[in-house]
């Protein structure tokens, strides 16, 4: 059952990345790229908090040791600050569609850093379905938005690396160094936030703080809670499911975006679009595999009837 519950709530997961993929791209508009990520990332790690007082796990988080907080910081670093800075700053000058699609990148490189760190060998299968969807998401993108790529493009790109090395190794961390998975979210936001923070004060953008709108301050607040759900659900996904599996999921957060850009920016599908939805959702159902598929509806129900879906 571990393993199903880490496939279900890597599903839900990918349906809150691709609706928050969407909402970032305006949100981040007409705002410093840092200042949003700090103070986005501020407000998930406030509800992270509440979460971990609401499950009444205030006093296992303070008897972590000295070297479980430094895992956390480690992760808070590379995980939840430098690839935000790099990834908020790149969607600032690309389209949302183009973003989400880089970010899906994600389980190749996850694949790779899963085999050398976790020993995690993917299966043929595997193999094929990240192969098929791969080339679906080629189609989503289309050849104008592909053969176009500049800064914004690096930034997203790079960040997605960093960020698939860093799900392994909160993985890693997970499993050999025995920390649950609300408090490696809790260190990603936590440490991260600082860490942007300091960032923020040494480049002399801290007052820009006064300057943020009561409009900007509804999107921090929506995008924060969106990131809360990510974080809440992404960490628990990787403890149980593995990170091949998880990652690859994942990438159905690309066709939610895409989806989403046609439902609300009126753009009509071409049948390109619908060729590569279909691809993606083969190659998904090929990793996944149909047995383990058809469990979902039912595991979730069993989840959601014993209120133990975000409990470990």
């Amino acid at each position: 059952m571990s393993e199903q519950k880490g496939i279900v709530l890597a599903f839900i997961t990918a349906i809150v990345s691709g609706v928050s993929v969407f909402l970032n791209a305006f949100a981040i508009k007409g705002i410093d790229a840092a200042l949003f990520t700090a103070m986005k990332n501020l407000g998930a790690a406030i509800l992270i908090v509440g979460a971990i007082f609401a499950f009444k796990e205030r006093e296992k988080l303070a008897k972590l040791t000295s070297t479980q907080w430094g895992w956390l910081a480690l992760i808070g670093l590379i995980g939840g600050s430098v690839p935000f800075l790099m990834f908020f700053q790149g969607l600032s000058m690309i389209s949302a569609v183009k973003g989400s699609f880089l970010f899906r990148l994600l389980f190749i490189f996850s694949t790779v850093f899963a085999f050398f760190m976790l020993k995690e060998k993917a299966s043929r299968n595997v193999l094929i379905g990240a192969g098929i969807a791969l080339v679906g998401n080629f189609l989503l993108l289309g050849k104008e938005n592909l053969l176009s790529f500049g800064i914004g493009e690096l930034l997203v790109l790079g960040a997605t690396v960093i960020w698939g090395f860093e799900y392994v190794l909160s993985k890693w961390v997970m499993n050999s160094k025995q920390i649950e998975a609300r408090f490696v979210g809790f260190g990603r936001m936590f440490f991260g936030t600082v860490f942007i923070f300091a960032y923020l004060a040494a480049v002399g953008k801290i007052d820009l703080i006064s300057a943020i709108s009561t409009a900007q301050f509804e999107w921090v607040a929506i995008t924060s809670a969106m990131l809360f759900l990510f974080i809440s659900s992404w960490y628990a996904a990787l403890k149980y499911a593995k990170a091949t599996t998880a990652t690859a999921i994942l990438t159905l957060g690309g066709p939610i975006t895409t989806a989403l850009n046609y439902i609300f920016l009126g753009k009509a599908p071409l049948l390109q679009d619908a060729i590569g939805l279909l691809l993606i959702t083969a190659g998904i159902v090929s990793i996944v595999g149909i047995a383990q598929i058809t469990k979902l509806p039912n595991a979730l129900m069993q989840e959601l009837k014993g209120a133990t879906l975000w409990k470990e």
